[in-house]
Protein backbone atom coordinates (compact mmCIF):
# COMPACT_ATOMS: atom_id res chain seq x y z
CA UNK A 1 0.00 0.00 0.00
CA UNK A 2 2.81 2.28 1.04
CA UNK A 3 4.69 1.78 -2.76
CA UNK A 4 1.53 2.64 -4.06
CA UNK A 5 1.03 5.52 -2.36
CA UNK A 6 4.68 6.55 -3.26
CA UNK A 7 4.27 5.32 -6.99
CA UNK A 8 1.19 8.02 -7.00
CA UNK A 9 3.10 10.40 -4.92
CA UNK A 10 5.92 10.60 -7.72
CA UNK A 11 3.83 9.85 -10.40
CA UNK A 12 1.61 13.30 -9.07
CA UNK A 13 5.19 15.20 -8.72
CA UNK A 14 5.86 14.64 -12.18
CA UNK A 15 3.15 16.27 -13.75
CA UNK A 16 3.45 19.27 -11.90
CA UNK A 17 6.86 19.44 -12.88
CA UNK A 18 5.76 19.23 -16.78
CA UNK A 19 2.79 21.93 -15.79
CA UNK A 20 5.55 23.73 -14.36
CA UNK A 21 7.51 23.28 -17.44
CA UNK A 22 5.29 24.46 -19.11
CA UNK A 23 4.19 28.03 -17.51
CA UNK A 24 7.49 28.99 -16.50
CA UNK A 25 9.39 28.25 -19.18
CA UNK A 26 12.32 30.83 -21.11
CA UNK A 27 11.22 32.89 -23.57
CA UNK A 28 8.78 32.16 -26.98
CA UNK A 29 7.37 29.66 -24.30
CA UNK A 30 4.34 28.30 -25.95
CA UNK A 31 0.73 26.93 -24.44
CA UNK A 32 1.92 23.78 -26.37
CA UNK A 33 1.84 20.11 -23.72
CA UNK A 34 5.73 19.08 -23.06
CA UNK A 35 4.44 15.57 -23.67
CA UNK A 36 1.23 13.88 -26.01
CA UNK A 37 -0.82 10.98 -24.71
CA UNK A 38 -0.26 7.51 -25.85
CA UNK A 39 -2.76 4.70 -26.94
CA UNK A 40 -3.10 4.10 -22.84
CA UNK A 41 -3.52 7.45 -21.83
CA UNK A 42 0.15 7.44 -21.00
CA UNK A 43 2.39 10.81 -21.22
CA UNK A 44 5.24 10.30 -23.70
CA UNK A 45 8.02 12.77 -24.37
CA UNK A 46 10.08 12.10 -27.73
CA UNK A 47 13.65 13.53 -27.98
CA UNK A 48 16.43 13.44 -30.11
CA UNK A 49 20.12 15.59 -30.88
CA UNK A 50 23.44 15.00 -33.10
CA UNK A 51 26.60 15.05 -33.03
CA UNK A 52 26.52 12.21 -31.55
CA UNK A 53 23.11 10.88 -32.78
CA UNK A 54 20.78 10.34 -30.17
CA UNK A 55 17.14 9.58 -29.37
CA UNK A 56 14.89 8.85 -26.33
CA UNK A 57 11.29 8.31 -25.88
CA UNK A 58 9.75 8.87 -21.93
CA UNK A 59 6.76 7.28 -21.41
CA UNK A 60 5.50 7.83 -18.11
CA UNK A 61 9.00 7.23 -16.03
CA UNK A 62 10.09 4.62 -18.12
CA UNK A 63 13.31 5.98 -20.45
CA UNK A 64 14.09 4.48 -23.60
CA UNK A 65 17.48 5.46 -24.98
CA UNK A 66 19.11 4.89 -28.02
CA UNK A 67 22.94 6.66 -29.11
CA UNK A 68 25.09 4.83 -31.86
CA UNK A 69 24.99 0.65 -30.64
CA UNK A 70 24.19 1.81 -27.44
CA UNK A 71 20.05 0.89 -26.02
CA UNK A 72 18.69 0.42 -23.03
CA UNK A 73 15.65 0.94 -20.37
CA UNK A 74 15.78 2.54 -17.23
CA UNK A 75 12.98 3.85 -14.48
CA UNK A 76 13.15 7.38 -13.97
CA UNK A 77 11.77 9.98 -10.90
CA UNK A 78 11.16 13.61 -10.54
CA UNK A 79 14.30 15.16 -8.96
CA UNK A 80 14.98 18.74 -7.73
CA UNK A 81 15.77 21.19 -10.50
CA UNK A 82 15.71 25.25 -9.95
CA UNK A 83 13.85 25.21 -13.56
CA UNK A 84 11.83 22.77 -16.09
CA UNK A 85 11.86 19.58 -15.32
CA UNK A 86 14.34 17.16 -14.15
CA UNK A 87 14.07 13.57 -14.13
CA UNK A 88 16.59 10.84 -12.56
CA UNK A 89 17.53 7.42 -12.85
CA UNK A 90 20.16 4.92 -12.58
CA UNK A 91 21.53 1.67 -15.76
CA UNK A 92 24.30 -0.22 -15.01
CA UNK A 93 25.71 2.06 -12.49
CA UNK A 94 25.50 4.91 -14.27
CA UNK A 95 24.30 8.41 -13.19
CA UNK A 96 21.04 9.11 -15.85
CA UNK A 97 19.69 12.86 -15.59
CA UNK A 98 17.44 14.23 -18.15
CA UNK A 99 16.26 18.04 -18.04
CA UNK A 100 13.97 19.46 -20.15
CA UNK A 101 12.90 23.46 -20.33
CA UNK A 102 10.11 25.02 -22.57
CA UNK A 103 12.08 27.17 -24.67
CA UNK A 104 12.15 26.74 -28.39
CA UNK A 105 14.99 24.39 -29.90
CA UNK A 106 16.09 24.54 -33.87
CA UNK A 107 17.12 21.10 -34.75
CA UNK A 108 20.53 21.52 -35.75
CA UNK A 109 20.39 19.44 -38.76
CA UNK A 110 17.03 20.57 -40.31
CA UNK A 111 16.64 23.86 -38.32
CA UNK A 112 12.97 22.48 -37.69
CA UNK A 113 11.70 24.45 -34.42
CA UNK A 114 10.39 22.39 -31.31
CA UNK A 115 8.97 23.21 -27.78
CA UNK A 116 11.62 21.96 -25.74
CA UNK A 117 15.50 22.12 -25.00
CA UNK A 118 16.48 18.95 -23.48
CA UNK A 119 19.75 18.15 -22.05
CA UNK A 120 20.72 14.46 -21.18
CA UNK A 121 23.65 13.37 -18.66
CA UNK A 122 24.91 9.73 -18.48
CA UNK A 123 27.52 9.83 -15.89
CA UNK A 124 30.21 12.48 -17.51
CA UNK A 125 28.93 12.36 -20.97
CA UNK A 126 26.58 15.22 -22.11
CA UNK A 127 23.46 15.41 -24.96
CA UNK A 128 21.91 18.35 -26.08
CA UNK A 129 18.79 18.24 -28.37
CA UNK A 130 15.24 19.19 -28.67
CA UNK A 131 11.89 17.57 -27.80
CA UNK A 132 8.36 17.75 -28.20
CA UNK A 133 6.46 17.75 -31.66
CA UNK A 134 7.00 20.77 -33.77
CA UNK A 135 3.13 20.57 -34.64
CA UNK A 136 2.68 21.57 -30.99
CA UNK A 137 4.18 25.12 -31.90
CA UNK A 138 1.82 25.56 -34.99
CA UNK A 139 -1.92 24.32 -33.46
CA UNK A 140 -4.45 26.93 -32.59
CA UNK A 141 -5.42 30.00 -34.14
CA UNK A 142 -3.30 32.75 -35.73
CA UNK A 143 -4.05 36.29 -37.01
CA UNK A 144 -1.87 37.58 -39.69
CA UNK A 145 0.27 40.73 -38.40
CA UNK A 146 2.56 40.68 -41.99
CA UNK A 147 2.15 39.62 -45.33
CA UNK A 148 4.75 40.59 -48.58
CA UNK A 149 3.31 43.31 -50.20
CA UNK A 150 1.47 44.71 -46.97
CA UNK A 151 -1.55 44.71 -45.43
CA UNK A 152 -4.49 46.80 -45.36
CA UNK A 153 -5.83 48.24 -42.42
CA UNK A 154 -9.03 46.48 -41.17
CA UNK A 155 -7.76 43.21 -43.26
CA UNK A 156 -8.90 40.02 -41.12
CA UNK A 157 -6.60 37.14 -41.78
CA UNK A 158 -6.81 34.01 -39.76
CA UNK A 159 -5.17 30.78 -39.83
CA UNK A 160 -5.90 27.94 -37.33
CA UNK A 161 -3.83 24.30 -37.88
CA UNK A 162 -5.30 21.60 -35.97
CA UNK A 163 -4.27 18.23 -34.87
CA UNK A 164 -5.73 16.34 -37.90
CA UNK A 165 -3.62 18.28 -40.49
CA UNK A 166 -6.01 20.76 -41.19
CA UNK A 167 -5.67 24.51 -42.29
CA UNK A 168 -8.50 26.72 -42.62
CA UNK A 169 -9.25 30.50 -42.18
CA UNK A 170 -10.33 33.81 -43.52
CA UNK A 171 -8.28 35.52 -46.64
CA UNK A 172 -9.55 38.60 -45.79
CA UNK A 173 -13.05 37.79 -47.69
CA UNK A 174 -13.39 34.40 -48.28
CA UNK A 175 -13.04 31.16 -45.98
CA UNK A 176 -10.51 28.79 -47.01
CA UNK A 177 -9.75 25.44 -46.15
CA UNK A 178 -6.39 23.09 -46.56
CA UNK A 179 -3.93 20.36 -45.55
CA UNK A 180 -0.60 20.64 -44.27
CA UNK A 181 2.53 18.10 -44.24
CA UNK A 182 5.25 18.62 -41.65
CA UNK A 183 8.10 16.62 -42.33
CA UNK A 184 11.92 16.58 -42.21
CA UNK A 185 11.98 19.38 -45.11
CA UNK A 186 10.12 21.46 -43.36
CA UNK A 187 6.11 22.48 -43.86
CA UNK A 188 3.95 22.20 -46.93
CA UNK A 189 0.56 22.93 -47.45
CA UNK A 190 -1.70 21.39 -50.38
CA UNK A 191 -4.09 23.18 -52.82
CA UNK A 192 -7.42 23.86 -50.80
CA UNK A 193 -10.43 24.94 -51.80
CA UNK A 194 -11.87 28.50 -50.74
CA UNK A 195 -15.74 29.87 -51.10
CA UNK A 196 -16.06 32.38 -53.53
CA UNK A 197 -17.79 35.42 -52.31
CA UNK A 198 -16.27 39.13 -53.95
CA UNK A 199 -15.24 42.11 -51.91
CA UNK A 200 -13.84 45.11 -52.31
CA UNK A 201 -11.05 45.65 -54.87
CA UNK A 202 -8.29 45.99 -51.82
CA UNK A 203 -9.46 42.85 -50.19
CA UNK A 204 -9.42 40.71 -52.89
CA UNK A 205 -6.02 41.75 -53.85
CA UNK A 206 -4.82 41.07 -50.16
CA UNK A 207 -6.77 37.32 -50.44
CA UNK A 208 -5.33 36.48 -53.73
CA UNK A 209 -1.80 37.84 -52.24
CA UNK A 210 -1.76 36.06 -49.45
CA UNK A 211 -3.32 32.94 -50.91
CA UNK A 212 -0.28 32.53 -52.93
CA UNK A 213 2.32 33.18 -50.01
CA UNK A 214 0.27 30.44 -48.53
CA UNK A 215 0.80 27.70 -51.66
CA UNK A 216 4.51 28.89 -51.41
CA UNK A 217 5.27 27.85 -47.81
CA UNK A 218 8.28 25.77 -47.34
CA UNK A 219 8.99 25.83 -43.43
CA UNK A 220 8.32 26.99 -40.45
CA UNK A 221 9.63 29.24 -37.51
CA UNK A 222 8.77 30.68 -33.87
CA UNK A 223 10.42 34.25 -33.34
CA UNK A 224 11.34 35.13 -30.02
CA UNK A 225 8.55 37.15 -30.12
CA UNK A 226 5.97 34.13 -30.19
CA UNK A 227 5.00 35.07 -33.80
CA UNK A 228 4.56 32.19 -36.19
CA UNK A 229 6.94 32.87 -39.08
CA UNK A 230 5.56 30.45 -42.52
CA UNK A 231 8.95 30.96 -44.65
CA UNK A 232 8.84 30.59 -48.57
CA UNK A 233 11.42 31.08 -51.23
CA UNK A 234 13.81 34.21 -50.63
CA UNK A 235 12.94 34.24 -47.15
CA UNK A 236 9.65 35.78 -47.75
CA UNK A 237 7.00 35.64 -44.88
CA UNK A 238 3.82 35.41 -43.70
CA UNK A 239 3.90 36.69 -39.56
CA UNK A 240 0.95 35.60 -37.47
CA UNK A 241 0.23 36.24 -33.45
CA UNK A 242 -2.15 34.40 -31.48
CA UNK A 243 -5.32 36.27 -30.83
Amino acid sequence: MLDTTLQATARQHLLGALLMAALLGGCAQTAAPIAAASADGETVLRARGQEPSWSLVLTGEQLQWQAGEQTFSAQMRPAPSASGMRLAGMHEGQIIEVWTKARICRDSMSGMPHPYEVLVRLDERRYAGCGGEPAALLQGEWQISALAGGLPAGAQLTLQFDARGRVSGRAGCNRYTSRYTLSGEGLRLAPGAATRMACAPALMDVEARYLRQLAAVQRFDIGEDGTLQLIGAQDQRIVARRP
